[in-house]
């Protein structure tokens, strides 16, 4: 009803009340002139009452169906990746009756975190262009009309809990984007594919009642933590790894508060391509006392298992994060702090004094150290599982912290060029014979060769020093990448890794 007609009936309603007031017979003079003044007064306050209510109240213009095609769902000036600074992605699982709620957001450094992870930074410049690109360029192909009781048969219900029973079927896929200063951009519920088109969808903007067909692909829509990171914890191929070291041992705190250390091995080996040499195996027998073990004539070196804890260190993969308490620095060490060691403890990592009043990480799970053919030593301390107890349909995963630091070995230093012969005790070299009289040519040659001897040598230097800094920086970035994270990974990929010491080598 329009504005001014609903204004006209409302006026009309309190005309024919007077009147009926006014011709009543029944009442006293007196009595109606009382009561009139009093009823008139009352319709004077309704009418200005709503009719102020009625011209503020932010009425919904009308949709026109027919009108809405060919337009496009978004403002293509404000959907863009350059202004958008929020995208949030809810999504309902029936069979586990949760919402499952992803967001990822950009930060006042222009980084974009993910808010529910710890503010864990994303690799999402990639995932999220692909997202508001579909978004930006989304047209109106259809209007479904007469859709309001047919939401959950176009699964464009809203995924709200307060509105959900455990369950529901017809619930849709919530889109909302707001700009870098939090304002909404837009909002989308992302329904089911039509039967006969798949490449159409339904969707419907929240709180409105019409239901739209539009070209859109949700595969973009994702909701796990591990499609919006780089997973890939390590960053290292498995031809990278030059040298592996694997302390295995438990860590264990006694009733008294003293921690106990129980070797159990540790194997140090250099990879030569596909085959590895043993460097070191050290095992220990039940007092904690070591003895070397080699490989025997009638034995030969697991060179298989090797690679596979190469190759898995090379697809170690993040399945979550937690972010580390404060007080815990990029190497691990730290001030006392009843907190942030009640915190270390719960997740397998033990403060262990340092004699300098702090304390130093120690892992209950063993460690290794993994050297990389650029110089980089990574050391990846083991910690206990996340979980109480494996099913087939719970798997368990494990804590663990990765530091790195430069291996110096990596990078010796060039040998000096030998002096000049003479040079070293500052006497001249004795003359050789001169039978023709001539000029000695052999000296010239001499100094030539030292020159180019000593070019060489700070051409080493140089390139000495540059590799350095180059590791040195890789060092920094990386610590800076690792310092604040716990970091989670499944119990398949650390079975992978580590290996029990009668697997290292194997009978003829």
């Amino acid at each position: 009803m329009a504005r001014g007609s609903l204004a006209i009936a409302m006026f009309a309603q309190g005309a024919s009340m007077l009147l009926s007031i006014v011709a009543c017979p029944d009442m006293g003079t007196d009595t109606v002139s009382s009561e009139n003044t009093k009823t008139l007064g009352a319709l004077v306050i309704t009418a200005i009452l709503a009719s102020v209510a009625f011209f503020t109240y932010p009425w919904i213009a009308a949709i026109e169906p027919d009108a809405e095609q060919g337009k496009t769902l978004f403002d293509p000036e404000l959907m863009t990746p350059t202004n958008v600074g929020e995208l949030e992605i809810v999504r309902y699982d029936a069979a586990a009756d949760v919402l499952q709620r992803f967001e990822v957001r950009k930060n006042n450094r222009g980084q974009w975190t993910i808010p529910s992870s710890d503010n864990y930074p994303a690799d999402a410049e990639r995932q999220l262009t692909e997202v508001i690109a579909m978004l930006e360029g989304l047209t109106i192909t259809d209007v479904m009309p007469n859709a309001e009781s047919l939401f959950a048969d176009y699964e464009v219900m809203e995924p709200d809990v307060s509105g959900l029973t455990p369950g529901q079927n017809g619930i849709g896929v919530l889109v909302n984007v707001k700009d870098q200063n939090g304002d909404p951009v837009g909002s989308l519920i992302v329904g089911r594919a039509d039967e006969d088109q798949p490449q159409l969808r339904y969707v419907r903007r929240p709180g409105q009642p019409l239901v739209y067909v539009v070209e859109f692909d949700p595969s973009a829509l994702r909701t796990d933590f591990r499609d919006w990171i780089n997973i890939d914890l390590l960053e290292i191929d498995a031809v990278d790894i030059a040298r592996v070291d694997i302390d295995d041992y438990q860590l264990v705190m006694e009733e008294a508060g003293r921690l106990t250390k129980i070797p159990r091995f540790r194997v140090v080996a250099t990879s030569e391509g596909t085959r590895w040499r043993l460097d070191q195996f050290l095992v220990y027998d039940d007092e904690g006392q070591p003895s070397e073990r080699t490989v025997e004539p009638t034995e030969m070196l697991n060179h298989a298992r090797l690679n596979q804890t190469a190759n898995a260190l090379d697809r170690l993969e993040i399945v979550d994060v937690v972010r580390k308490p404060a007080g815990l620095g990029a190497d691990l060490r730290a001030a006392q702090d009843q907190a942030l060691a009640a915190d270390l403890t719960q997740r397998g990592f033990l403060p262990v004094p340092d004699g300098a009043g702090g304390f130093r990480i120690q892992s209950v799970n063993g460690d290794i150290a993994i050297d990389t053919r650029d110089g980089i030593r990574y050391t990846i301390r083991f910690g206990d599982v996340r979980g109480e107890e494996a099913s087939a349909d719970i798997k368990l995963d494990r804590y663990m912290m990765v530091t790195t630091s430069v291996n110096a070995a990596m990078f010796p230093e060039p040998e000096p060029p030998g002096t000049a012969v003479g040079e070293e005790s500052g006497a001249p070299a004795p003359s050789a014979p001169n039978p023709t009289g001539d000029d000695p040519a052999a000296g010239g040659d001499d100094e030539e060769a030292q020159r180019r001897a000593e070019a060489a040598y700070r051409r080493a230097v140089e390139e000495r020093q540059t590799r350095l800094a180059a590791a040195q920086q890789k060092v920094d970035d990386l610590n800076q990448r690792f310092a604040d994270w716990y970091y989670v990974v499944s119990e398949a990929s650390y079975r992978d890794v580590r290996f029990d010491r009668n697997e290292l080598i194997n009978g003829r």
